[in-house]
């Protein structure tokens, strides 16, 4: 007799898999890894290794993601002093009173490089200069 939920098949054909069963799921994954290890830790508890605390202890360890260690950044070399610093090397240029090598001069301050220009600008390597109804 058959009700409407039997299913008939052959007797030479497979059963059809069965879904739910472990197999099924997990076929050759073994177990978590977690679960290995706090067995692992349970399993030298009992033959007495270790004492029940340090197992506690292990087992909450087991999964818990390990903390970022803050790796300093790679500190930059300090920038030597201003007065330590070496003096630019002399070029030749075509309008010497125009020359670049106050502005090369790390030895300076922006400012002092500016006002360095401008002076060179006005006297050249002379000594002197008259400009603003002032003599420098």
């Amino acid at each position: 007799m058959r009700t409407h939920l039997s299913v008939a098949y052959s007797a030479d054909a497979t059963p059809p898999a069965d879904l739910f069963s472990t197999d099924a799921q997990f076929a050759g994954a073994g177990p978590h890894p977690d679960f290995a290890a706090r067995a692992a830790i349970w399993r030298e508890q009992r033959e007495g290794l270790i004492s029940v605390a340090e197992a506690q202890r292990r087992s909450a360890l087991v999964g818990v993601p390990k903390p970022l260690v803050a790796v300093p950044a790679a500190l930059k070399p300090s920038v030597r002093p201003r007065h330590s610093r070496p003096a630019p090397n002399d070029s030749r240029q075509y309008a010497p009173e125009m020359a670049t090598t106050a502005a090369r001069d790390d030895r300076l301050t922006p400012n002092a490089k500016s006002f360095l220009q401008v002076l060179r600008a006005r006297c050249g390597k002379g000594r002197s200069t008259e400009f603003a109804k002032a003599t420098l």
